[in-house]
């Protein structure tokens, strides 16, 4: 990647307004309250680095602990082992073979209980149908904007993590 374009991806990251960043972010991390939830872990599993990079960049803007996985038994380590609140997933990228990795993550109950969402990122086009059969939560067509980026993973967080109304 030429260093044109990482000034570019630098400087449309830095737009990003710090009102931007969802509430769920400015929530205490783990302080014992019963109201308060821990920090959001993902996992990227992408193994082309630019665009690896700049998942890890917004994830970690938004509050993310951000792993890394570039091999499809890479994933199934990680998430075996400790199972993330999000997984983006290139679902076209053959080492990490997507679409047939998150099928048999799916398949494991205690992944299942702990609620993991499965984000799908395709340069196809195809029906969000076919990614939530296939057991993606939700899925990005690539070129994806930053603005639609993250306004997909707000939504993820928003339904695993649903802010109650305010008491009054």
């Amino acid at each position: 990647m030429s260093s044109h374009a990482t000034t570019d991806r630098r400087a449309a990251l830095a737009s990003l307004e710090p009102q931007a960043t969802p509430s769920y972010t400015s929530r205490p991390v783990s302080s014992g309250a019963p109201d308060a939830i821990p920090q959001l872990r993902a996992l990227i599993a992408i193994s082309h680095w630019p665009l690896r990079e700049l998942y890890r960049t917004i994830l970690e803007r938004y509050g993310y602990g951000v792993g890394e996985a570039e091999t499809e038994e890479g994933i199934v380590q990680q998430v075996a082992a400790n199972p993330p609140d999000l997984v983006v997933v290139c679902a076209d990228d053959p080492r990490v073979r997507g679409t047939a990795t998150v099928g048999q993550l799916v398949q494991d109950p205690r992944i299942r209980s702990h609620g993991t969402a499965f984000l799908a990122l395709t340069t196809h086009d195809m029906r969000r149908s076919q990614m939530t059969q296939a057991g993606f939560t939700d899925c990005l067509q690539l070129p994806a904007s930053i603005k639609e980026i993250t306004a997909t993973l707000e939504e993820i967080a928003r339904r695993r993590f649903p802010v109650a109304p305010p008491r009054g």
